[in-house]
């Protein structure tokens, strides 16, 4: 189980690195669809390399603690671990990554420590964050990912955008966070 966690740490870090990369050196257009095609990347490094290196241990690890896995079940299972491991760092990195490329508020907080003084007046954020361009910029995003679809100024909710939307409904409501009526 060792050699699976190295690798998929391995893996993971060669993506955030080419990711890390690509970002800073090109302007991309289709963001999302770059990081997940960075990723599926990722994790077919991971899987070159989990059935490509030895099963007995790698040479960092004490020949004591490498004891040989010959059943294939237990091999399949130690992979499919590794998959699902990466999917939660992937996860958690988009977490991180859409934070940091979306978050009004992070915005606000950037724009106040460049500020003069380091201080922002409310005129000033609503000179350069127009709040209908928000609202365009969220209905934009939910198109592009299939959760709405748009005819000329009206929006309707596509069978993904119900599903997602279910599920959070019933986290809003179980966690007692309240409505948005």
């Amino acid at each position: 189980m060792l050699k699976t966690t190295v690798l998929v740490v391995g893996s993971f870090s060669v993506q955030f690195l080419v990711h890390l990369l690509v970002f800073h050196f090109r302007t991309i257009r289709n963001r999302f669809k770059t990081i997940l095609g960075i990723a599926w990347g990722g994790l077919a490094l991971y899987g070159i390399l989990y059935f490509t290196t030895p099963n007995e241990g790698l040479w960092f690890v004490a020949e004591a603690t490498a004891a040989p896995v010959s059943n294939p079940w237990i091999l399949a299972g130690h992979f499919l671990l590794g998959v699902l491991l990466y999917a939660f760092f992937f996860m958690g990195y988009l977490e991180f990554y859409f934070t940091a490329d979306r978050s009004i508020s992070f915005r606000i907080m950037m724009m106040a420590e460049d500020a003069p003084g380091k201080t922002i007046r409310y005129e000033e954020l609503v000179k350069t964050i127009d709040p209908n361009s928000i609202i365009d910029w969220r209905l934009d995003d939910l198109v592009y990912g299939g959760y709405l679809t748009r005819q000329d100024k009206s929006y309707s909710i596509t069978r993904k955008g119900y599903v997602t939307q279910k599920f959070y409904r019933f986290a809003v409501k179980f966690l007692n966070l309240g409505g948005y009526h």
